[in-house]
């Protein structure tokens, strides 16, 4: 897993006063692709035309993708789980969602979802799509296991309830009949960053992937969230 949170990000009174660029939520059973994901987010250069630059998303943009925070992976032993991870979900700018049957299925992920949209944030929800089909569940016919958490595939309400409205999260998809990983990639690091997609450096643009699914790689761009500012 990634290195532990330094002391000025976690501490007695949890993570809340740094803030993250982006929080990546998984099932740990896709912890071995999460981890590469989670190095080359970070190692990834913004080209320097991009640093300093205001957009939708961020005050100024910075020159790495730091930090990141790995969820439960960046957990001291002795904290309160909950507690840290409501405290860093709010301290996040972007929350990721690596969706696959695994995270589909998983509590946890579900769960951090639901109150990243409770905090009033579905738009700064990003889906990465690892493995299975996105709202495969709408046709159990084919065959295809779900890789949408229910919290992701539907809109929740204010006061905290899964409502019967489909949601249209934003997706990018490693798959090689996707986007691919260095596609996918790109895309997510333009979503993270509020820039347009052939600004982060891709060879070609991608297209939206996943049966179903209404995302478009334009839509990285579409925060309609105030910029937020790193270190607050």
């Amino acid at each position: 897993m990634s290195q532990p949170v330094p002391p000025s990000a976690a501490g007695a009174e949890g993570v809340a006063p740094r803030r993250f660029i982006a929080f990546l939520s998984y099932s740990h059973r896709d912890a071995a692709r999460v981890q590469r994901l989670h190095r080359e987010l970070e190692s990834y250069k913004v080209p320097v035309r991009l640093v300093g630059k205001r957009t939708p998303v961020l005050e100024a943009i910075p020159r790495r993708l730091l930090p990141i925070f790995m969820d439960r992976a960046e957990l001291p032993s002795s904290a309160d789980l909950s507690t840290v991870i409501e405290e860093a979900l709010s301290a996040s700018s972007t929350l990721v969602v690596i969706c696959s049957p695994h995270a589909a299925a998983s509590r946890w992920v579900n769960s951090e979802v639901w109150h990243y949209k409770r905090l009033g944030r579905a738009s700064r929800i990003m889906a990465l799509i690892a493995d299975g089909e996105p709202n495969a569940s709408d046709r159990p016919e084919s065959g295809q296991p779900e890789c949408f958490p229910p919290a992701l595939r539907q809109v929740v309400a204010a006061d905290g309830t899964l409502t019967a409205e489909r949601a249209e999260p934003v997706a990018a998809d490693l798959r090689h009949e996707g986007d691919g990983w260095r596609n996918a990639k790109l895309k997510l690091i333009a979503g993270i960053l509020g820039v347009p997609f052939d600004e982060c450096g891709s060879e070609k643009r991608s297209v939206c992937a996943g049966a179903g699914c209404k995302a478009r790689c334009s839509r990285f761009c579409c925060w309609r969230l105030p910029p937020l500012a790193l270190g607050q």
